[in-house]
C-alpha cells in the first residue's frame, strides 16, 4: 500500500506544498470537506468561477477583460478552437463571444497559475471551457492537474488527469478490495446508476420537464441578480441533458421489442456477419466531449447514424440508449436507428450485459462499458485510446476518418481475439483502481473520498510533475507534463 508523502516533501524552509482547487460554487462545500483533513499538510487556494462570498473568484477580472484581452501565450490558436468546440456552452454561442470568453477566462486563470505558484491543481473532471482551460494551462506550466468524479466502480471515485480520461494511478488496492469489485461488477444485473434511478416512466418524465421550466426561471434570476450572465453553469442549460418536450418520452414501437429473436433469427440466416454491440453514450458529456479526441463526436446523433449505415451492410449491428438519456433525446433519432438496415435497435431498459452475451464485438467510446467487455471476455473497438481502462483491456484503436476500413479491422480483431484468463480479469480490475480513491459518503453533490487517498492522489500529481514554471521565469514549460 502507497503511502503518504507529504511531510518528506515539504520544502526546506518547512513551507507546506501548495494546492490550488478549483470548482464550481455549488461544489465548494464538498471540496472542503474533502480536503480539510489535508489541511495541516497543504496549503490550499480556493478558487471558483462564480458567486461564492469568502472565497476567491473569477467574476469580477473575467468581465472587466472580456474583449478587451488577447491569446494567452500559453495557448496556441488551434488549442482556442479546440476549448470552444468542446464547451457544450460556448459552441453554441457566437463565435467572437466565444473567443472573447476564452481569453478572458484564460487572463484570470494564468494569472491565479502565475501568482499562487501550485504544485498541484485538484478539481473536478474537466467538463466546461473553464477546467478545459485550467487543464492546459497548467500543463503548460508543469503542473499536474489531478481531477476527479463519480467511478463506475461501486464506492469508488475515479481520478483521472487533464482533460483526456489519462488514469491518474495513486494507489495500490489489496487482494480483498479488488476481489469484491470483480464480484459486484460481475453481476448480470449490476448497473452503475451515479445516483440515479432505473427506471424511466411518464411520472418522471413529467417532473422532470417541469423542474426544467424551473430550473429555467430560477437560473436567470441568478445570473442576473449575481451579474454574471455569461457563467458556465447557467448559460449551459438549454444544451445539457434535459428534458425539456413531453414528445420526447420514447415510444416502445421506437425500439425492436423482438430483438433477442431477431439476433437469433438473423444468426441462422447470417452467419457470415457477427454482432456488433455499439452501445450509444451520455451526451454532451465529459468523456465524449473531451475524452474522444475526433470531434467529430461532438454532432454525436449524425455521427451515429453515419457508422450505422455503413456498417449494417456488413455487420449486424445492435445499439441501445443510455438508460440515463431517455427523454432527453429526439425519439425521431431512435427511429432513424430503428429503421436503418442492419441495425437491431434494443429497449434501453434491457441490461446491457444480456446484450454483451450475445455479441462478437463491442464498438464504443470511452465508458464504462469498456470494463464490462473485458471482463466478460468480448473484444472491444474504440476511438478513443485516452481513457483510464483502454490499453488494459487490449482495446484496438479505430477513427472515423477511416470508417470505409472498419470492416476489416472488427472483423480481424474478433478473430484474433483472446479471452482474458481469471487472473488476467483479476488484474485488470486491480490496475483500473489503482486510479480511484475510497468513497466515504456521498456529500452534497460530490463524493466525499478517504483523506488518505487524497493525500496519495495530490502527492502523485506533485512528484509526476515537471520542474514547475511561471510567467516571468526564465523558461516556460511547453511540452505536455
Amino acid at each position: 500500500m502507497m503511502t503518504s508523502r507529504s511531510d518528506m516533501q515539504c520544502k526546506p524552509n518547512g513551507q507546506r506544498p501548495r494546492a490550488l482547487v478549483f470548482c464550481r460554487p455549488y461544489l465548494l462545500d464538498d471540496f472542503r470537506e474533502n480536503v480539510a483533513p489535508l489541511s495541516e499538510a497543504y496549503d490550499f487556494r480556493f478558487l471558483t468561477d462564480g458567486n461564492s462570498p469568502g472565497t476567491a473568484e473569477t467574476r469580477q477580472r473575467f468581465y472587466a477583460r472580456l474583449g478587451a484581452t488577447n491569446r494567452d501565450p500559453g495557448l496556441t490558436s488551434e488549442q482556442e478552437v479546440d476549448v470552444m468546440n468542446r464547451c457544450r456552452y460556448l459552441r453554441n454561442l457566437p463565435q467572437q463571444l466565444a473567443l472573447n470568453m476564452v481569453r478572458a477566462m484564460s487572463s484570470v486563470l494564468s494569472e491565479e497559475l502565475d501568482t499562487f505558484r501550485p504544485e498541484v491543481v485538484l478539481s473536478h473532471m474537466v467538463d466546461d471551457y473553464v477546467t478545459h482551460l485550467l487543464a492546459e494551462l497548467s500543463r503548460v506550466r508543469g503542473i499536474v492537474y489531478v481531477g476527479y468524479a463519480h467511478s463506475y466502480f461501486p464506492g469508488k471515485t475515479q481520478v483521472t488527469r487533464f482533460g483526456g480520461g489519462e488514469a491518474h494511478d495513486l494507489r495500490e488496492p489489496n487482494e480483498d478490495e479488488v476481489r469484491r469489485t470483480l464480484e459486484k461488477i460481475s453481476l448480470r444485473t449490476f448497473r452503475q446508476n451515479y445516483q440515479q434511478k432505473d427506471t424511466y416512466t411518464r411520472a418522471r418524465h413529467l417532473r422532470a420537464i417541469l423542474r426544467y421550466r424551473a430550473k429555467q426561471i430560477i437560473f436567470a434570476y441568478r445570473a442576473r441578480i449575481e451579474r454574471d450572465p455569461l457563467h458556465v453553469h447557467y448559460g449551459c442549460l438549454p444544451y445539457v441533458v434535459e428534458r425539456r418536450r413531453w414528445r420526447d418520452f420514447p415510444a416502445p414501437s421506437d425500439f425492436h421489442g423482438n430483438w433477442r429473436e431477431k439476433i437469433q433469427l438473423d444468426s441462422s440466416t447470417s452467419n457470415e456477419r457477427p454482432i456488433v454491440y455499439f452501445p450509444l453514450g451520455y451526451f454532451p458529456e465529459s468523456t465524449i466531449d473531451y475524452w474522444i479526441e475526433d470531434r467529430s463526436f461532438l454532432n454525436y446523433q449524425s455521427t451515429v447514424l453515419r457508422i450505422c449505415t455503413s456498417l449494417g451492410g456488413h455487420f449486424r449491428v445492435v445499439v441501445k440508449e443510455h438508460l440515463h438519456m431517455l427523454g432527453g433525446r429526439d425519439p425521431a433519432f431512435y427511429r432513424a436507428l430503428r429503421d436503418t438496415p442492419g441495425v437491431i435497435s434494443v429497449p434501453p431498459l434491457e441490461f446491457s450485459n444480456d446484450v454483451l452475451g450475445m455479441c462478437d464485438i463491442v464498438l464504443m467510446g470511452a465508458g464504462s462499458i469498456g470494463v464490462e467487455a473485458f471482463i466478460r471476455g468480448k473484444p472491444i473497438a474504440s476511438v478513443c485510446n485516452r481513457s483510464y481502462w483502454f490499453s488494459h483491456a487490449r482495446a484496438t484503436g479505430i477513427d472515423v476518418s477511416e470508417l470505409d476500413d472498419w470492416p476489416d479491422i472488427l472483423r480481424r480483431a474478433i478473430s484474433s481475439y483472446i479471452k482474458p484468463t481469471e487472473e488476467e480479469r483479476f488484474e485488470f480490475v486491480r490496475q483500473c483502481l489503482r486510479s480511484t480513491m475510497r468513497t466515504v459518503r456521498s456529500g452534497k453533490r460530490w463524493p466525499i473520498c478517504e483523506p488518505g487517498d487524497l493525500d496519495l492522489a495530490l502527492n502523485a500529481g506533485r512528484s509526476s510533475a515537471a520542474p514547475a514554471t511561471y510567467a516571468g521565469t526564465e523558461k516556460v514549460a511547453t511540452s505536455p507534463v
